[in-house]
């Protein structure tokens, strides 16, 4: 559904519209964007709380692939083509607000023929599984599912919050329909809540950047051990929260990478860092504290200079003039020195999460933001200048 226009008149920012396709959510946990139907085209997956969706490009048609099967509540997922047929299927995890142990809440979704229904199998379980994305661990050059639970372990999340976490990855078998073997990669954070993955800036391979309580954590392959270097440790004076919710990185044409968190955890600022002369250490610039409940960071060159802007999803209403949606931040050089901020449709979306990417093909990053309180689902196309 054709909504409207929107206009960053007082800023560089490009011109956006707005498409809805999709007003019935429960919970719209999480969006990706992926090829699902090899076409070439960008199509949207969303994780609703019991159902998984994907919207096919570019009518946006909505495709059921899995209703119920799995223990409430859906929370995360990772596409990746699990058994090389070619097809793309789609890791999720379920469970996680409860203490209930289930016998599994981590699942791979199965794509068959276009005709056919997708089929589900079991991968493990693991309690408060949170966030999932795919990196080679073993450093056989295969990737493994790598899970961050939100707790530690524990029978009520009281208790589950002052334990450690395990950090888990799970290797996707020579059958894929067999047992995933487990591999434990850390016991170092209490409180997570979302991770990125990137190459390392020290040598080949790759890290884990994992924003929690304790900050920003980035975990680095030695000796076959994931180890532990703190980045930054966010806001630690905030209570009962603190630290990091949120993390993203970007780019300055420059060359200097930019890290984006939302602090503390769960928590009202959004937060840009720079890197100084020192090494592992930060500038933290906050660049907007006017908000409820900040849910996601992503970066994007929207405007085609080279630069990277920052993008924030806001899932809660603060007031009337601080209201949930996606939020836009320019800034005037390599230091995070705020130049704009721009409040893309207030109140469209109360934003559980969001993801960018060209889903027209027109060269220019598109916006999607799936909502919570709102139940939907919104493209924002970018229209450029």
């Amino acid at each position: 559904m054709h909504l409207l226009i929107l206009t960053a008149v007082l800023s560089d920012l490009p011109k956006f519209e707005t498409t809805e396709i999709e007003t019935g959510l429960d919970v719209g946990y999480a969006v990706r964007l992926a090829d699902v139907n090899n076409d070439g085209r960008l199509d949207v997956i969303v994780l609703d709380s019991k159902r998984v969706l994907w919207y096919e490009s570019p009518m946006w048609t909505q495709h059921v692939i899995l209703v119920g099967e799995t223990p409430p509540h859906n929370v995360c997922m990772a596409p990746y083509d699990v058994n090389g047929d070619g097809k793309l299927d789609l890791a999720i995890g379920a469970g996680w607000q409860v203490s209930k142990s289930y016998t599994h809440n981590i699942f791979w979704l199965e794509q068959r023929g276009p005709s056919e229904p997708w089929r589900l199998h079991q991968i493990g379980t693991w309690p408060y599984v949170h966030r999932m994305q795919w990196m080679d661990v073993v450093g056989d050059k295969n990737p493994e599912l790598v899970i961050l639970p939100i707790f530690g372990e524990g029978k009520i999340p009281a208790e589950a919050q002052n334990n450690r976490l395990s950090i888990m990855a799970f290797e996707i078998p020579r059958n894929a329909t067999g047992r995933w073997r487990e591999h434990q990669l850390s016991r170092d954070l209490t409180v997570a809540h979302n991770f990125m993955i990137r190459d390392r800036t020290d040598g080949p391979g790759k890290e884990m950047i994992v924003a929690s309580f304790e900050g920003l954590t980035a975990f680095r392959r030695k000796d076959k051990q994931w180890l532990p270097t703190r980045l930054v440790t966010g806001d630690q004076t905030s209570k009962p929260n603190k630290g990091c919710s949120e993390i993203a990185e970007g780019g300055r044409r420059s060359g200097t990478r930019m890290f984006a968190t939302i602090e503390p955890w769960h928590g009202h600022q959004v937060v840009a860092y720079t890197p100084t002369n020192a090494p592992e250490m930060w500038k933290r610039t906050v660049v907007d504290d006017d908000l409820k409940w900040g849910h996601a960071v992503a970066w994007a060159d929207l405007d085609g200079d080279g630069n990277d802007e920052l993008i924030a999803g806001v899932r809660d209403e603060k007031s009337p003039q601080s209201r949930c949606g996606v939020r836009l931040y320019s800034f005037k050089d390599d230091h995070a020195v705020n130049e704009f901020r721009e409040r893309l449709d207030p109140g469209g979306v109360a934003v559980e999460d969001l993801a960018v990417g060209d889903l027209d093909g027109d060269g220019r990053p598109d916006i999607v933001a799936a909502g919570r309180q709102t139940k939907n689902v919104r493209i924002y196309w970018n229209l450029g200048k």
